[in-house]
């Protein structure tokens, strides 16, 4: 749990955030990152309170500093003899260059700043007798906290993403199936997705490697299909795919053979890096993408 507290008046004052409880939320255009803000607020003594009528927030990104977004919520708290312990969830809009700009920076947990100001209206509450009492304004307060959250790697990549409907990767849609690579191009699509699988949680060998898996797939359905082909007319759309592509294809699988397999060399400790990963990536889905819409 995170912590902070302020003084109104001479009474210590707290607001917690439990990270356990922060949830995501995404409408397919926006994320929202909920965070929950627990209030627990006592009055200074006997016959005195506060209203706490709005409060506003601001998320920032504490590896970098970077303003992600702020919030503000109307309230209407009172806080009278008894305190009050309450719960405000402000909805956090996160859009795509926010949420690059958080993958791009984290390289584990995940380490949030919430910048909390509360303005408090004191007042005195005199009891005149017969239950009758009235407000008496004293004075006003404006109090800034920050609460720093920390957010572990497992619960950001295994929760809150995938709930804000963040993918690191994939800018395009790629088909499922292709008519004349049939079974093939789904095993393809399988490793594709798997490579992406693992990018999203960091594991970037296992990306390259099922990057790799994907390469042959696709160089062994192509060189399958051209060996076999007896229709000209069946496979027209090859003509292209048999000559340039192939070469392109050959010549990629061949300039990155060692550095895709070095993961996977006996006693070695390499690993790749993001960059890595990221670009060997995108060049598969090029040439999934080019591989797929031949022939439409």
């Amino acid at each position: 749990m995170s912590e902070a507290s302020f003084n109104i008046g001479t009474k210590l004052q707290s607001v917690k955030i439990t990270p356990t409880n922060i949830n995501g939320s995404n409408d397919n255009l926006n994320a929202y990152l909920i965070v929950p803000i627990q209030f627990i607020l006592r009055p200074e003594k006997e016959g005195y309170g506060f209203d706490i009528p709005s409060i506003s927030t601001k998320l920032k990104l504490q590896s970098t500093g970077q303003f992600l977004s702020e919030t503000f919520l109307q309230t209407d708290m009172s806080v009278g003899r008894n305190g009050t312990d309450r719960t405000f969830s402000p909805l956090f809009l996160l859009n795509e260059n926010a949420l690059q700009h958080i993958e791009k920076s984290r390289s584990g947990d995940l380490l949030f700043s919430v910048e909390i100001t509360i303005q408090s209206y004191l007042k005195y509450i005199p009891d005149v007798g017969n239950g009758v009492k009235f407000y008496v304004p004293t004075s006003i307060q404006v109090d800034k906290i920050q609460i720093l959250v920390n957010i572990p790697r497992s619960e950001w990549i295994d929760k809150l993403l995938p709930s804000l409907g963040y993918r690191n990767l994939r800018l395009i849609e790629l088909p499922i199936f292709h008519p004349n690579i049939t079974e093939a191009y789904e095993g393809i699509i399988k490793e594709f997705n798997l490579a992406e699988k693992y990018f999203n949680t960091h594991d970037y060998n296992k990306c390259v490697g099922h990057c790799r898996n994907a390469m042959d797939k696709l160089t062994n359905s192509l060189k399958a299909i051209k060996e076999q082909t007896k229709s000209k007319t069946a496979y027209n759309w090859l003509k292209d795919v048999n000559s340039e592509t192939m070469t392109w294809i050959d010549n990629v699988n061949r300039a990155t053979s060692t550095i895709t397999s070095k993961s996977h060399h006996a006693g070695q400790d390499v690993d790749f890096k993001r960059y890595e990963a990221e670009s060997i990536y995108m060049v598969v889905l090029g040439i999934l993408h080019y591989i797929g819409n031949n022939g439409k």
